[in-house]
C-alpha cells in the first residue's frame, strides 16, 4: 500500500534571530526548503504555494455588566507569498494549466529578508505577535489540497558590539544614617533559561543595626494599547477604531527570599555578604523578551527589598529597582 502525499515545511534556522534594536538590525535572512512527497506514477497539480504571514493583535476586556466592551486591535507585520510552479494567466483549470510531477521527493528553496524593524515573537494575556508560514499543494477537481503550517518564531539578541552587554550592573548607595549596600550583578542583559546572580555587600553606618531579611524579585511590566505609536500608520489601523485605550500588566517572574545568618546580631564593622539567584524561566509560557512593538511595551526589573532592624528595634523597609533585559 502507498503512503499518503505530504507537504513539509523545512527551516534553516529557527528561531529566526535579529540582532540589535528595532532601529540599528539589519535584518535576517529566512532560509528553508519546501520538500513535497508523492507516490503516485503522475500527478497533476494547479499551485505549489508558500505564504509567510505576520501579525500583531492586542485584546482586552473594559468595563463590567452590560457595559463591558471589548478592546481590540490588530496590524499586520508582513506578508510574503511564494509560487513554485509556473502560474498560468488564464483562471481557467485545464490540461494545458496543470503542472504533471512524477513519484519522489520535490524540494524547492525559499528564501526571504525579515526587516529588522519587525517586532519579535511574543504571548501574553492580552495580546500576541506571531508569524506562521502555511505551505499548500493544490489539486485540480474536487481533491483536498495538501498543507502544512509552521510557526516561525522570531527573537532579538543585542549586537556584540552593544555596550549594555559588556555593562555590569551596580548598584551603590547608602539609606539614611543606617546602612551603606552595594548591589551587582555581572550584566544587564540577560536570556531566557538563565540564571541573575545578585552579589551584595552590607556596612552598618551607625550601632545596632541588624539585616532580618533580604528578598530579590524579578518582576516583569507590559502596557498594551489600541494606538498605533507612529502616527504616520494610523490608516493601517482598522476600520472601526476605538477611543485610545491603555491596560497594564505587572507581574513577578521570580522571588527569592533570604535570612542572614547570625541575623538577630547586630552588624559588626566587616559588613554582611551574601548572593542571590534568580532564575529566568523559559521565554513565552513564563517570561517575555523585553519588546517594543506597535501596542505593546514589555519591559523587566530586578527589585531587592531589604528589612532592617535599627538600634531602638524599630523595622525599617528598603525597596531597590533596576532594569535588565530579557532578551
Amino acid at each position: 500500500m502507498r503512503p499518503p502525499p505530504s507537504v513539509e515545511v523545512v527551516l534553516f534556522d529557527s528561531p529566526l534571530t535579529l540582532r540589535g534594536t528595532a532601529t540599528e538590525a539589519a535584518g535576517s535572512v529566512l532560509r528553508g526548503q519546501l520538500v513535497v512527497r508523492l507516490f503516485d506514477d503522475v500527478t497533476e497539480l494547479k499551485a505549489i504555494t508558500l505564504h509567510l504571514k505576520g501579525r500583531e493583535q492586542v485584546f482586552w476586556s473594559e468595563g463590567f455588566g452590560k457595559h463591558q466592551t471589548l478592546v481590540r486591535q490588530k496590524k499586520n507585520l508582513i506578508d510574503h507569498t511564494w509560487s513554485f510552479l509556473n502560474p498560468s494567466p488564464s483562471p481557467a483549470v485545464t490540461a494545458a494549466t496543470l503542472t504533471k510531477l512524477g513519484p519522489g521527493e520535490h524540494v524547492f528553496d525559499f528564501d526571504v529578508v525579515i526587516p529588522g524593524s519587525l517586532p519579535e515573537t511574543t504571548h501574553t494575556e492580552h495580546g500576541h505577535v506571531t508569524y506562521k508560514l502555511r505551505a499548500e499543494v493544490a489539486y485540480p477537481g474536487f481533491r483536498k489540497n495538501l498543507t502544512h503550517e509552521l510557526v516561525l518564531p522570531v527573537k532579538r539578541q543585542p549586537l556584540g558590539s552593544s555596550v549594555e552587554w559588556m555593562q555590569s550592573l551596580i548598584i551603590d548607595d547608602a539609606w539614611d544614617r543606617f546602612i551603606a549596600y552595594t548591589i551587582m550583578a555581572p550584566s544587564k542583559i540577560y536570556a531566557d533559561n538563565s540564571t541573575i546572580t545578585l552579589d551584595m555587600n552590607f556596612t552598618p553606618r551607625g550601632k545596632g543595626v541588624r539585616v532580618l531579611a533580604v528578598s530579590g524579585l524579578l518582576k516583569e511590566y507590559i502596557r498594551f494599547n489600541n494606538y498605533l505609536r507612529n502616527n504616520a500608520d494610523q490608516s493601517q489601523q482598522t476600520s472601526n477604531s476605538a477611543p485610545p485605550a491603555v491596560r497594564r500588566l505587572t507581574q513577578v517572574i521570580t522571588r527569592v527570599d533570604q535570612t542572614p545568618p547570625n541575623s538577630q546580631k547586630p552588624l559588626t564593622d566587616a559588613g554582611l555578604s551574601l548572593s542571590l539567584a534568580l532564575s529566568v524561566p523559559q521565554a513565552y509560557k513564563h517570561i517575555q523578551y523585553d519588546a517594543v512593538t506597535n501596542f505593546m511595551e514589555i519591559q523587566h526589573k530586578i527589585k531587592v527589598l531589604i528589612k532592617l532592624q535599627d538600634h531602638q528595634r524599630k523595622i525599617h523597609h528598603i525597596y531597590i529597582a533596576a532594569p535588565v533585559v530579557i532578551m
